[in-house]
């Protein structure tokens, strides 16, 4: 038998995925799903959530406002990182549970990485800009294989970085608050502050949230 809970679905890609609105009508009976694919933000996003016990979220910013305009509210499953430890300090005071399991999507965006790195190093877009121009010309960039790639952050999507650039035989340099011995032991992962992670390696991958701009790509300069 199913759950009457009211549950609001905020998330588009989960609105639109077959697989997972028959998994959870499975569950609950009275589902309210983002049909009309709304970017949702504040007067719109109260309005949406008001009256639901319970919410599947994504890029939604839930304040601690959100939640005390929106009663009854009890939990929130993301789809999508919190990017603040305020906001989930503002969840535990009024009593909000977070269902969120880390890395489920590590290996897409692991594998992102890997391509831009290639792209960057054989100026795949620069040459593309050239044909969209009219011009053809020989352009020489460089191969990822061998060359150093600094993480800013090894957590789940760092990790799983770091093992698809050890098969190009990369040099890894990562920074992380939370250091783990036996990760960086068994992948060859070299701990370093965060500025010898961007200052040392030719190409530097940041996926920090406490950062203004929580996923970054760079290359130094110079590197061709």
């Amino acid at each position: 038998m199913s759950d009457d809970t009211p549950v609001a679905v905020t998330s588009r890609s989960f609105s639109r995925h077959p697989l997972l609105r028959a998994e959870l009508l499975e569950r609950y009976a009275n589902v309210t799903f983002n049909d009309a694919g709304l970017v949702l933000q504040d007067e719109a996003l109260i309005a949406f959530l008001r009256g639901h016990r319970k919410a599947i979220t994504a890029l939604e910013r839930l304040n601690a406002d959100v939640f005390r305009r929106c009663r009854n509210f009890g939990s929130s499953a993301s789809t999508a990182s919190v990017s603040t430890c305020s906001i989930l300090r503002a969840w535990e005071r009024l009593d909000v549970h977070l269902g969120w399991t880390p890395g489920v999507n590590r290996r897409s965006v692991a594998e992102l990485v890997i391509a831009f790195a290639i792209a960057l190093l054989h100026r795949i877009p620069e040459a593309g800009h050239a044909i969209d121009d009219g011009r053809w010309q020989q352009i020489t960039g460089r191969q990822l294989t061998g060359r150093t790639l600094g993480l800013v952050g090894c957590g789940q999507i760092g990790k799983d970085v770091a093992r698809l650039a050890s098969v190009f035989g990369c040099r890894i340099l990562a920074y992380d608050v939370v250091y783990d011995r036996s990760f960086n032991e068994q992948w060859h992962v070299e701990a370093v502050p965060s500025s010898s992670s961007s200052s040392r390696a030719t190409l530097s991958h940041s996926i920090c949230h406490s950062m203004p701009r929580p996923t970054e790509y760079w290359m130094r300069r110079g590197s061709r």
